[in-house]
């Protein structure tokens, strides 16, 4: 245990990573024996696969609680779980509602082009819904509540965000993604490195200006994160063909983009952060 806590806290960002993708990657793996990549989300989706995947999604908050325990001791998961209570977020918590906006620009936008938008909302918001609540609660006390705070502490908001995009989007992502996306070959591939690394990073760096400005609340970064999980599900567009799912996938990441640096320059994140760990209580 002793050895555990000092590598933690020496090394805190490199721990919680690892902790995160062995976890992660480990269920999701076994998904893999259940069925081939590609096939999670056909319905009806197998029961052993939806468990699996449901604890792999676990990883982020688990890794967390973990190393803030070693790390800073008895109390300190009440004093991080205590951020979910911050609600008052000033103008700055209007940002949760950024995914939505963008989800539902590109679907009118399609839709003015001429391409086909008759999509079944109530068909898709249970699930929206699920997938939305259950993201948010287990991966935003990782990804914002711990590595990105512990990243401030040696680089600037920017550049953390960045690293946090490319674990949280390159890699810890990419593996959900080459199980989930059900395109084949270059698409497929095209597909992961853009709603990877590409937007995803692009959302990290929009969380890291939202959780600094309100001061570190858990609840404006889950909310944030809801809105990026339910509107990618109940308002993703029915493309008519793989050509059209990429390039719209291209303009999804360089509307994102273009909202981030926006909202970096404007919340000064290329400066040094306030150190906004949590601490032990």
């Amino acid at each position: 245990m002793n050895g555990l806590m000092r590598t933690a806290r020496q090394r805190p960002v490199l721990s919680y990573v690892v902790l995160t993708l062995l976890w992660s990657f480990f269920f999701w793996g076994l998904i893999l024996t259940i069925t081939p990549a590609g096939t999670l989300l056909e319905q009806p989706m197998k029961p052993a696969a939806f468990g699996f995947m449901m604890l792999g999604l676990i990883g982020p908050t688990f890794a967390s609680l973990i190393c803030t325990r070693l790390i800073y001791g008895k109390g300190s998961i009440r004093a991080l779980y205590a951020r979910l209570g911050m609600w008052r977020m000033g103008v700055w918590g209007l940002m949760i509602v950024i995914p939505l906006l963008i989800n539902l620009v590109q679907l009118a936008a399609y839709g003015m082009l001429g391409g086909n938008t008759a999509i079944n909302i109530g068909e898709r918001l249970p699930m929206g819904l699920m997938f939305g609540v259950f993201a948010g609660l287990l991966e935003e006390f990782g990804w914002r509540g711990f590595m990105q705070p512990h990243l401030q502490k040696h680089f600037s908001p920017f550049v953390s965000a960045l690293i946090v995009g490319l674990v949280w989007g390159g890699v810890w992502h990419g593996f959900a993604d080459y199980i989930g996306i059900a395109q084949e070959g270059a698409t497929k591939l095209a597909l992961i490195l853009l709603l990877g690394p590409a937007l995803l990073t692009a959302y990290a760096v929009m969380l890291a200006a939202l959780y600094n400005k309100t001061r570190g609340s858990m609840l404006a970064c889950v909310g944030f994160h809801f809105f990026i999980s339910f509107s990618g599900l109940v308002f993703e567009i029915p493309f008519a063909n793989d050509g059209e799912r990429v390039t719209w996938a291209l303009i999804s990441v360089g509307l994102a983009w273009a909202v981030a640096l926006v909202i970096a320059f404007a919340a000064g994140m290329f400066a040094k952060a306030p150190d906004l760990v949590p601490q032990k209580v």
